[in-house]
């Protein structure tokens, strides 16, 4: 792995350095190991104002100045440790797809719940039900003992 990149000029040095579709890891909290061909996109000014959650204008802002430069279509992308699985909706919304496909997310919790103060780890499932490029979600292996009837029922809508 090459030295991480930094965000500024961010686009143009990503397309020249990294080969489409090579993996990419957004590395916020060290929470990912090297992987072979993988380019790593240093972003520690990031972890405080998304970890777990953020408003959605941080989330805007993120996707905006870290995600919008990137080539698409982006191959496997990493996001380090489960505090930034959210971070996986802007990367779904800047996908353009022919048709709509089926996502499948594998977690110990459902990650559907309604949350009114931006994007949390637990809410990024029900907004991207949302998408018109998104069919079906599929989430295999809940086995989290939180999860009761009526959370197991809020799934319906999915």
């Amino acid at each position: 792995i090459r030295d991480p990149l930094w965000c500024r000029g961010l686009g143009d040095v990503y397309k020249r350095q990294m080969p489409l579709r090579s993996p990419l890891i957004l590395d916020l909290d060290g929470g990912v190991l090297p992987l072979p061909e993988a380019h790593t996109l240093a972003l520690p000014q990031w972890h405080d104002p998304l970890r777990f959650a953020c408003r959605n204008a941080t989330l805007n802002r993120f996707a905006t100045e870290v995600l919008a430069p990137l080539p698409a279509p982006l191959g496997t992308v990493m996001l380090g440790s489960g505090d930034f699985h959210h971070l996986s909706l802007p990367l779904l919304q800047r996908m353009r797809t022919q048709a709509p496909f089926q996502l499948v997310v594998l977690d110990n919790h459902p990650d559907n719940m309604r949350f009114p103060f931006g994007m949390h780890c637990g809410s990024w499932v029900n907004a991207a039900s949302k998408l018109p490029q998104i069919s079906h979600i599929h989430v295999l292996g809940i086995t989290s003992s939180d999860i009761g009837l009526g959370h197991a029922l809020s799934l319906i809508h999915i």
